[in-house]
């Protein structure tokens, strides 16, 4: 049965199709949630979406899914630093974001090299941003969970105290050491 879901997985994401290739991925991360190993899919993603010319949310999803994806060859190590450096420029800044949120995704031994051949587009995407700069995102993504924590609904206030708030006291109780 897996077999035939990996199968229709992969047609899925060689198609040239934005909702089959979204649903594709999403379900791949549906079985990792569960518990499935989707390592088979790993090359594919590299390849196809992150290396290739696949639509915004694709690559974004994409990037996710390469977290779960277990290991990667070094070949596939080489397709997603060339992904990610096509990405660094791309025009939408979400999945810009997605590639430099990936940066840490990179094995060890990988990093360094990967830092030293690209410091120059990592310093652009930091300091450059094509519609806000990230330091606002940043800012604002903060505003907004500590907003979260605020929330008069306790559920919400709970997921939001659960997800930063533990490195937020972390760092003020540091502060006052």
């Amino acid at each position: 049965m897996d077999q035939v879901i990996f199968q229709a997985i992969r047609g899925d994401i060689v198609s040239n199709d934005v909702s089959r290739q979204t649903s594709a991925i999403l379900v791949a991360l549906q079985l990792a949630a569960g518990g499935k190993d989707v390592s088979c899919l790993a090359s594919l993603l590299c390849t196809e979406l992150i290396a290739g010319s696949a639509n915004a949310v694709s690559k974004q999803l994409a990037y996710d899914a390469l977290r779960t994806a277990g290991h990667l060859t070094d070949d596939d190590w080489d397709v997603v630093c060339r992904g990610m450096h096509n990405d660094f420029s791309c025009p939408d800044p979400d999945v810009t974001a997605a590639a430099l949120r990936f940066v840490v995704a990179l094995p060890g031994w990988r990093v360094g090299k990967f830092l030293d051949d690209h410091s120059k587009e990592l310093s652009n995407c930091i300091v450059h941003d094509h519609s806000v700069s990230l330091l606002d995102r940043v800012s604002l993504w903060w505003r907004q969970i500590g907003l979260s924590m605020l929330d008069p609904s306790d559920i919400v206030a709970a997921a939001a105290i659960r997800r930063r708030g533990p490195s937020i006291f972390r760092i003020r109780h540091e502060k006052n050491e």
